[in-house]
């Protein structure tokens, strides 16, 4: 490796207010994301992580304790999890955001910076939401209804905030879909945007993945049998192309 890369990688599900107490979300939890800036993380590179305020953290199950282990050994664990926490802190910084709004702001910040390198989007950004009522919506009533909009394309905007950024994005489609039918919506995405590499999922039962692929322009499509491999995979994708052209 030539030098540390510099990554923005976003991570969770937004949230759009509906007033000052509610919003609306999604089921992403950040797992993938976080997966991703672990492994970045232990090759050296630089993270600036952009999450949800729900979402997991690099490292975050590593440092915490489960109650059903045997104390000693758990308390072990988890101090070794600490050293190698505090090995890798200098190089990550954790940038919670509240909203949809909140999210767009802080990733085209740092999608800006002249520094950095790598743009990886795996936050599940909402595609629609409600005009934000002021103050608290009584409850008192017989129902509510809620007229939603669409929001922007926050991955489009960010080869216009800066070209030279290398891209990330993610294309999600659940079971009923066929992989010809994620392949093809994938593709259009990653066109459209300009992505420089795409992640393609086919998720089941509660978001959990089924079929994970990367695909590049011009290229072959890879298709990641393990997913917990994904991060690797895409890491020795992203440094190929990246120390390539550098």
């Amino acid at each position: 490796m030539r030098k540390p890369l510099n990554f923005v990688i976003s991570s969770g599900g937004t949230a759009v207010p509906v007033d000052d107490v509610r919003i609306l979300t999604n089921r992403s939890k950040g797992t993938t994301g976080a997966a991703i800036a672990e492994v970045a993380l232990l090759r050296g590179h630089k993270v600036d992580y952009v999450h949800a305020e729900n979402a997991r953290l690099p490292f975050g199950r590593e440092l915490m304790a489960d109650p059903e282990v045997d104390i000693e050994t758990e308390l072990q664990r988890i101090r070794s999890a600490i050293e190698n926490y505090r090995a890798i802190s200098d190089r990550l910084t954790l940038s919670p955001v509240t909203d949809f709004d909140h999210y767009q702001r802080s990733l085209l910040e740092r999608v800006a910076r002249p520094d950095m390198d790598i743009a990886i989007l795996a936050m599940a950004a909402s595609d629609y939401g409600p005009q934000k009522v002021d103050g608290k919506i009584a409850s008192d009533g017989n129902g509510l209804d809620l007229h939603l909009v669409a929001l922007a394309k926050i991955i489009s905007q960010v080869k216009t905030t800066r070209e030279g950024i290398f891209l990330v994005g993610f294309k999600l489609l659940t079971e009923e879909s066929s992989v010809v039918q994620l392949l093809a919506k994938a593709t259009r995405s990653m066109e459209r945007d300009r992505q420089d590499l795409a992640v393609a999922n086919i998720v089941g039962v509660n978001f959990k993945p089924k079929q994970t692929f990367l695909l590049q322009p011009g290229q072959e499509v890879i298709e990641v049998s393990e997913r917990r491999d994904l991060p690797d995979i895409l890491l020795d994708q992203i440094e190929r192309r990246v120390m390539q052209d550098a």
